[in-house]
Formats: structure tokens, C-alpha cells, sequence
């Protein structure tokens, strides 16, 4: 199994009595056997960095993940800016592949595939089809929030216009009864 060492750096005991921790990774790890002890587990573990079969090509994948991740922002409005302007300074190609994969919105088996991957190269490639999917997903459900919202207010428009020619009626049928009193 595949882990990340962490170190923590703060916690805090909540009013509803839970712990609020805040840690930092620091490597990756393969986990040897695990096993308790007086209440507390315990591990081996070895601390490895995935490797690189292609420097350029990775500089090149780190440069169009960026993009794509900006654009998986802009269609998703859950990210504070932020996020984007830390993801562009950060250089190291394996620091910036953990941040971006940390603060997508995947699930943990998905995010675990990829803490496990070896071979950054190929990391980073699974990390575009991710968010490839997720920009299309997005895209769509907007497209249809946009024709709901342009039925809804047809509807709208509709029943507005019903109601006012309803009370153009009662007022012209209202004014024929005055005229007729004449």
C-alpha cells in the first residue's frame, strides 16, 4: 500500500468534540506490515519519489495540466482564486502534481490510484483524462442548468402574460358593464 508521510502541524479540539488536525505531506511511502500496539498502529515504510522517463515531457504535461486546471476552475465557480495563483508558482513538477490533485474534487479511490502511480509521466497524463472528464461534466451540467433556467422562465413569461390578459379582460368586461349602466 501507498500513504504519504506527513507531519502534523496543528490541532485543534472542536466544540462538538472532534479534532481538527492540519498536517503537511512530506513523501510519499510504501507501507510495510501494519500492527498495533497498546491502542496505536504502527507501520515499516520506505519513502520514494515516482520517477521521471521524460523530463521535457513532463515540463510539457505540468504546462497543459495547468491549463486544464484553470479551465476545470473557470467552469467550476467551488474554487477560490487562490488555488490557481498558488498552482501557477509552483515549479517542481512532483509538488505541483500533489497540489493539483489534492484540491480536485475526485474521489478518494481515485485520488489513492494516483498517490500509487510511480512514473510521473504517466501520473500526469491520468491527471488530464480526469480532469478532461470532469471539464466535459461540468460543462454539460451547465448547458443543461441554462435550458432549465430558459424553460422556467418561459414559463414564467407565459403565466405573467395569462395573468395580465386576465385582468385586461375583467377590466374591459367591467368597463362594458359601466358603459351599458350609461
Amino acid at each position: 500500500t501507498t500513504g504519504v508521510l506527513a507531519e502534523i502541524k496543528q490541532f485543534v479540539k472542536m466544540p462538538n468534540n472532534t479534532m481538527r488536525v492540519l498536517v503537511e505531506g512530506l513523501n510519499r511511502v510504501k507501507l510495510g506490515e501494519i500492527f498495533e500496539l497498546d491502542a496505536c498502529y504502527f507501520t515499516d515504510y520506505q519513502e520514494f519519489e515516482p520517477s521521471i522517463r521524460d523530463v521535457l515531457e513532463v515540463e510539457a504535461l505540468r504546462k497543459l495540466t495547468l491549463e486544464y486546471f484553470e479551465k476545470w476552475g473557470s467552469v467550476n465557480n467551488k474554487v477560490s482564486p487562490e488555488v490557481f495563483i498558488t498552482a501557477k508558482a509552483i515549479e517542481e513538477p512532483q509538488r505541483f502534481f500533489d497540489f493539483i490533485v489534492g484540491n480536485l474534487f475526485i474521489d478518494i479511490k481515485q485520488k489513492q490510484e494516483l498517490l500509487e502511480e510511480e512514473c510521473l509521466d504517466i501520473a500526469f497524463n491520468k491527471v488530464l483524462v480526469i480532469l478532461t472528464r470532469e471539464i466535459d461534466l461540468l460543462e454539460i451540467a451547465k448547458k443543461i442548468s441554462q435550458q432549465v433556467k430558459k424553460q422556467v422562465d418561459k414559463n414564467q413569461k407565459e403565466y405573467y402574460l395569462k395573468e395580465q390578459l386576465k385582468a385586461i379582460k375583467k377590466e374591459l368586461s367591467a368597463g362594458d358593464e359601466s358603459f351599458s349602466e350609461v
